[in-house]
């Protein structure tokens, strides 16, 4: 690939996340790829499947990217992190559910506060052999009554792509 430069856009550059949706890596039927672009055009699940959304307290959510070079090899690490709120039982159900359905893989389509889908754990050059799963979780009381209780999860996965646009999309 040659250098093409860079020219930053003039557009928001708001940071924070306003949606996340999850699905199973295997619930996926297809999905339609532009070279010209770069991006997903469109994201099609198997019959009787949806996207499940995932609501998270406000300005928890984050998801980011590590490009590392390596002895020679390239890799992009994908961190998807949230906080589903209370100490309680639906919290604990929902990580649960997460970490169970991640053995196999999971895949994201987060949009951004500036109005972006992007798809996280399926990648044009893997599909989806390399899914996000389950990293960690942590779950806090707090110690008194003025502090916040906590249930929060990161999702990670290493491939050799950043994630891509999803243009029209899905949430």
């Amino acid at each position: 690939m040659a250098l093409s430069g860079f020219a930053r856009a003039c557009a928001r550059r708001n940071g924070g996340i306003e949606k996340i949706g999850l699905l199973k890596a295997a619930d996926i039927s297809s999905v339609e790829y532009d070279a010209s672009g770069d991006l997903f055009t469109s994201l099609s699940l198997k019959s009787g499947t949806a996207i499940a959304v995932y609501q998270f307290d406000e300005d928890s959510a984050e998801y980011n990217e590590i490009h590392r070079r390596t002895d020679g090899s390239y890799s992009v690490e994908h961190r998807l992190t949230m906080s589903l709120g209370r100490f309680d039982g639906s919290s604990r159900e929902a990580v649960e559910e997460i970490a169970l359905s991640s053995e196999c893989g999971v895949v994201a389509v987060v949009r951004t506060c500036s109005g972006e889908e992007f798809v996280v754990g399926y990648s044009q050059e893997f599909g989806t052999e390399r899914p996000l799963r389950l990293i960690s979780s942590e779950a806090t009381t707090g110690a008194k009554p003025s502090d916040a209780t906590l249930r929060k999860l990161t999702l990670g996965s290493l491939d050799t792509a950043s994630a891509r646009v999803l243009a029209n999309g899905v949430l």
